[in-house]
């Protein structure tokens, strides 16, 4: 896919290389790329057991799962829910919720990767975690996005707009309408996925990328028409 970005931005792709854009960056620019479409649809997920230590309340998942994004769902084996929450309501719900023992039936996530459990088992537990996770790192020219076919274009458009970020001017103001065309398809794609979460009753949705303001984005390729 690197091959198809040089291409397009005029360079050289033969024995001798691109020129002006390296391979590491083009590299960079679509892992950045599909990594930006993911977070932005939650289009990837994966479903995995997860040992929650005895008496522990706080954790940060990155740690146990370095593709985290964000939970969509967690349960017991057993399939009954561990329901989300928020800080607040723990509090009002039971003053000593940090030191409560009891099997998990509530959580609450916050920022990157925390997440705190409510009740504290006495003893490890399984619960089963699905969550959207981060694409696996683009390579080889010949590896293959995790998105679906139908949205890898995009990553080169993405691509193309990241790259000529330094070069400023004209031929920044050009490539602008290309992260518009990308935030089009991710906001379509999350579309999908916001349907098909809330048909799994799962605890979070993408972004709203409909109300999002993206003037200051693409401002500059408005001017210029």
């Amino acid at each position: 896919m690197y091959a198809l970005v040089s291409q397009r931005l005029n360079e050289g792709f033969g024995a001798g290389g691109p020129t002006f854009y390296p391979t590491v960056e083009i590299v960079a620019a679509l892992n950045e790329a599909q990594r930006v479409f993911v977070l932005l649809t939650l289009g990837l997920e994966t479903t995995v057991p997860w040992v929650v230590p005895a008496a522990t309340t706080f954790f940060h998942m990155l740690v146990t799962f370095p593709d985290w994004v964000v939970p969509l769902r967690i349960a017991t084996t057993a399939g009954a829910k561990v329901r989300p929450g928020r800080f607040s309501e723990l509090w009002s719900l039971d003053s000593q919720w940090p030191q409560s023992p009891g099997a998990p039936n509530r959580y609450v996530h916050a920022g990157a990767d925390l997440l705190a459990v409510y009740g504290q088992p006495a003893a490890p537990v399984t619960l089963n975690v699905t969550y959207a996770r981060c694409p696996a790192p683009l390579v080889l020219d010949a590896d293959v996005p995790e998105i679906p076919a139908e949205y890898h274009p995009e990553l080169e458009k993405y691509a193309r707009y990241r790259l000529r970020q330094v070069e400023g001017g004209e031929p920044f103001a050009a490539a602008l309408p290309l992260l518009a065309e990308f935030l089009d398809a991710a906001g379509k794609y999350a579309d999908y996925v916001r349907a098909r979460n809330k048909g799994s009753s799962y605890d979070a949705q993408p972004f709203e990328l409909a109300s999002f303001d993206r003037s200051r984005l693409i401002g500059m390729s408005k001017q210029k028409k």
